[in-house]
């Protein structure tokens, strides 16, 4: 049987239901002793590097937005501007900062 690697169709089809001792001789791979250096080179440059591509970067904008998701940030909101800081701004008679201000 020829060797096969997990890229190959035939190979990738059930690896998962195989037994360990059949996909290492399917690889070609002795536990034991590992790869050479020659052979784990060859397979560098035909397979290409053993590693996930990095993700993309998340933008800061999106990562803020994201905050904004949580029901709770909602609720902390609410709770830091409405009523007793609207009430108290609109007695003293004073615009906007009730919300930010941190009385």
């Amino acid at each position: 049987m020829p060797l096969l690697s997990p890229s190959d169709t035939a190979f990738a089809e059930h690896w998962q239901a195989l037994d360990s001792a059949e996909v290492l001789r399917r690889c070609g791979t002795d536990p034991a002793v590992g790869l050479s250096a020659d052979l784990a080179a060859q397979r560098l440059v035909e397979r290409g590097a053993n590693a996930l591509p990095e993700p993309p970067p998340r933008p800061l904008w999106r990562t803020f937005l994201r905050q904004f998701k949580s029901a709770l940030i909602y609720i902390l909101l609410l709770r830091r501007c409405w009523p007793w800081g609207w009430a108290t701004s609109v007695m003293r008679g004073s615009s906007w900062r009730w919300c930010w201000s941190m009385r």
